[in-house]
């Protein structure tokens, strides 16, 4: 077993019961004060308002526990396999670790930051060395659930950006550099238009169509062609009430072209069936070990929704809500 210090002395763990829209709830327990503010500051700050406060009388889908402990100084690795978190060269804190079976589940270790996962039916202990390294490894927690169990439930996660506008979601999909980023920024100048995501754009069946669900990650933002773009909180941006908090249906498909490559001569399906996220998808972490790998055709889903393209420039982009509001309204 990964060793921890005797929490028998400790404060009495206090929880944060949080639900993403009626999908999935959530039990967050620390054993300090420290570490219940930090998880409270975490809400705040990236999972609000995509997550509430539930009640605690509600059955939590997964069990989340913070402990803090030094596991290197402790263990023995030489009986645990090596893993791979996650193959992308962009992130340096989190690519191999090790693993093994216990008589109650798994434990996992990340030698590259110190933090440990402790997971025995659907209760995650995420053991760690300092509160840097928790916000990065609990997030991570959440979204790896959060997508297994919107693709378990047979739903899908497309890599698109997207707003909410007149009762139904309208979102922007290509590949990198072809405005995503942008097209949503200026969509949200229309009248009554709210964010839900500009990265991951989770979808579920709801009525007999896919509804569109909000999304926490921070947003790229292009300042100047000439410097990197600059990373931000969704609340660092916008208020609260400008965030939307409820299951939309998606009526609308956008494909921005920037003139960037060769998106302009491709099949418009095609386009959109390359930034499907799929169970299958090696990109996709799975360590935890929840996810089921259903068969997912794209077809039910997406097969039927109105695909519209468009070029733009970014040299005109004041011009984009007026566009893209034209493409709306012809809907």
């Amino acid at each position: 077993m990964i060793k921890t210090k005797d929490m028998s002395t400790a404060m009495p763990a206090k929880s944060v019961f949080l639900d993403y829209y009626g999908l999935i709830r959530f039990k967050i327990s620390g054993q300090t004060d420290n570490e219940n503010e930090l998880v409270r500051q975490i809400y705040a700050d990236y999972l609000s308002p995509f997550f509430r406060h539930c009640s605690e009388t509600d059955v939590a889908h997964y069990e989340i526990h913070l402990a803090k402990a030094n596991l290197n100084a402790s263990n023995d690795w030489s009986e645990w396999s090596a893993i791979t978190f996650l193959d992308d060269p962009a992130v340096t804190d989190f690519r191999d670790g090790l693993a093994r079976h216990t008589a109650n589940g798994r434990e996992i270790y990340n030698p590259r930051n110190g933090t440990g996962f402790r997971i025995a039916g659907n209760r995650i202990e995420i053991i760690y060395q300092d509160s840097e390294a928790l916000v990065r490894d609990l997030m991570r927690v959440i979204k790896q659930l959060l997508i297994t169990q919107v693709e378990n439930a047979g739903g899908c996660v497309l890599h698109a950006s997207a707003i909410a506008i007149n009762g139904q979601a309208i979102c922007f999909v290509g590949r990198k550099g072809q405005g995503k980023t942008t097209s949503v920024l200026q969509a949200l100048q229309l009248p009554g238009a709210k964010y839900i995501t500009n990265d991951r754009l989770p979808l579920i069946w709801l009525n007999g169509e896919p509804h569109a669900l909000g999304w926490f990650e921070e947003l790229r933002i292009i300042r100047d062609l000439h410097v990197p773009k600059i990373k931000t909180r969704v609340t660092e941006l916008m208020d609260e009430a400008d965030i939307e908090q409820s299951p939309k249906p998606l009526r609308l498909i956008l494909l921005p072209n920037s003139g960037s490559d060769s998106d302009s001569s491709q099949d418009a399906r095609e386009i959109l069936y390359s930034q499907l996220l799929t169970p299958a998808d090696a990109q996709r972490p799975k360590w935890l070990g929840f996810a089921d790998e259903p068969p997912f055709d794209p077809e039910p889903f997406l097969g039927a929704i109105k695909l519209q393209r468009f070029d733009w420039q970014y040299q005109q982009k004041e011009l984009l809500s007026t566009q893209i509001g034209a493409l709306i309204d012809a809907l």
